[in-house]
């Protein structure tokens, strides 16, 4: 056992930060409920009974990596040469212990909550189906547009979950029609990241699949500046019907255009240099979602 937590402390350390994954779950899962309160007529609240929605991605997004690593088994070896499971300092049956263990608890703490269960169940089916390639292994594998378009989907699969558990701790009516707005807006900033991770400039390209090898690299960086356009635009629309604040607004106009010049500037000269899409679109999902909780403690104030 010693051995085991030693092992899967190696792995966190250097696959997945736990501390650096935790804040950011906390702050996804809170940025949405705090959405879904600004059109609810309850107001800003502190719901005790929520705690289990932002333990549990961070769980699903622990459950995804290890998927990923059971799917790339035998695989990683020829691009990353140095990662823990492929320099055995990590076992492939550690992450699959790992891998029941949170399901487990997943499972555990999302039984018995009402709608919330609903939504929990329908998100794990997704991510079933995505870690089976959607039953046709064949087809998506080879394909990096079906290995975005089957995976990606997850994303809006776990703002539905979210916003379930806003309505098992509120009471509120359902709104199906906000609640996949909510989901569609939240999910272009994902769409730009999954994009920019797999952008590189052409004297970087390896035999690593990427999008910027696949489609080229204005193609495939048009790509985070459309989706970044977009949140922008969906959360200026969702602002104007819910009665969000003019500031609101035009941060997070300002936010994207900000964030879109250095995207702009490496399709302009696209030397590794100027790659700075991902980091140019996690500056975009920060800024998006501190200007949520800013227009929370103003309504709440």
């Amino acid at each position: 056992m010693a051995a085991f937590i030693s092992r899967i402390a190696v792995y966190f350390s250097e696959m997945f930060p736990i501390i650096k994954n935790g804040f950011a779950s906390i702050i996804i899962f809170f940025s949405f409920m705090l959405m879904c309160q600004l059109q609810s007529n309850s107001g800003i609240k502190w719901y005790p009974a929520e705690w289990f929605g932002p333990v549990s991605i961070l769980l699903l997004l622990i459950l995804t990596r290890l998927f990923d690593e059971l799917k790339d088994e035998g695989v990683e070896a020829e691009y990353f040469p140095n990662r823990p499971l492929v320099t055995g300092r990590v076992k492939y049956d550690d992450i699959r212990i790992l891998a029941l263990i949170i399901i487990w608890l997943l499972t555990f703490i999302n039984l018995g909550r009402g709608i919330a269960t609903s939504g929990f169940l329908f998100m794990i089916i997704m991510l079933f189906l995505s870690w089976q390639w959607w039953l046709f292994p064949n087809k998506v594998q080879p394909s990096i547009t079906l290995l975005f378009l089957t995976h990606q989907t997850l994303v809006p699969a776990m703002g539905a979950y979210m916003y379930t558990v806003f309505l098992y701790v509120s009471g509120d009516n359902p709104n199906i029609v906000y609640a996949a707005v909510l989901c569609v807006i939240f999910w272009f900033p994902m769409m730009a990241w999954e994009f920019g991770r797999k952008i590189r400039s052409a004297d970087m390209e390896d035999e690593y699949p990427t999008y910027s090898k696949k489609w080229g690299i204005t193609k495939a960086s048009l790509i985070p500046v459309l989706a970044i356009l977009a949140t922008a635009i969906g959360f200026a629309a969702t602002g104007y019907f819910i009665g969000l604040s003019l500031f609101f607004v035009i941060f997070n106009f300002a936010a994207a255009i900000i964030c879109i010049i250095p995207i702009l500037r490496f399709v302009k000269k696209p030397v590794a240099k100027n790659n700075y899409v991902k980091q140019a679109v996690e500056t975009y999902i920060f800024l998006y979602q501190i200007s949520i909780f800013v227009e929370a403690g103003r309504r709440f104030l």
